[in-house]
């Protein structure tokens, strides 16, 4: 009898203690898995640029990446997550005016990408004529439709304001010291 007990103790403690560490690290463990779902891109240089995104945003682009090079698109990623000291370079030297922190690529959740040599100074229509309305079926918005025209640029802008993701940083809601908690 003795040992039932003992034993059905050390179960409710193991029970306990995992329980803890998933609610506690149920972030971390939410984004490992969905690392190891996200899709491949037929690139090694779009696959290094999609894991340095924020986990949730990854998984989108690189659905949306997959979903261009099945149609045979070429994809070219060109810029994901920057830090607030390569924002901070990037103003400094004029190549935009978007203070550290007040960028969507600050927290992983933008992506510029070139396709089939379509790039910046192309019109809106070619560029439409490429990916359609494909990056609303992963909830992104584009910068395509933004009035400073910006059409190589994908960003979470239909989801989350930036001061809410700003605040969120700001109050520790983090994930690694580097990504905010969303699912």
């Amino acid at each position: 009898m003795k040992k039932k007990v003992v034993h059905s103790l050390i179960i409710a403690v193991f029970s306990s203690v995992l329980l803890a560490v998933i609610v506690l690290y149920r972030f971390d463990i939410y984004y490992f898995f969905l690392r190891l779902i996200t899709p491949r891109s037929q690139s090694s240089e779009n696959n290094t640029l999609i894991k340095g995104l924020h986990p949730v945003f990854g998984y989108k682009i690189a659905k949306m990446v997959k979903e261009l090079e099945r149609d045979g698109r070429n994809v070219k990623l060109t810029s994901g997550y920057r830090s607030p000291e390569k924002q901070a370079q990037l103003v400094a030297s004029g190549n935009t005016n978007t203070q550290p922190l007040n960028s969507y690529h600050n927290y992983g959740f933008a992506l510029d990408m070139n396709i089939d040599g379509v790039k910046m100074a192309s019109s809106k229509a070619s560029w439409l004529n490429l990916i359609g309305g494909i990056y609303e079926k992963y909830g992104l918005r584009w910068g395509g439709n933004f009035s400073d025209y910006d059409p190589v640029h994908f960003d979470f802008g239909n989801k989350y304001k930036i001061s809410e993701i700003k605040e969120m940083y700001n109050n520790g809601e983090l994930v690694s010291s580097k990504f905010i908690k969303i699912v």
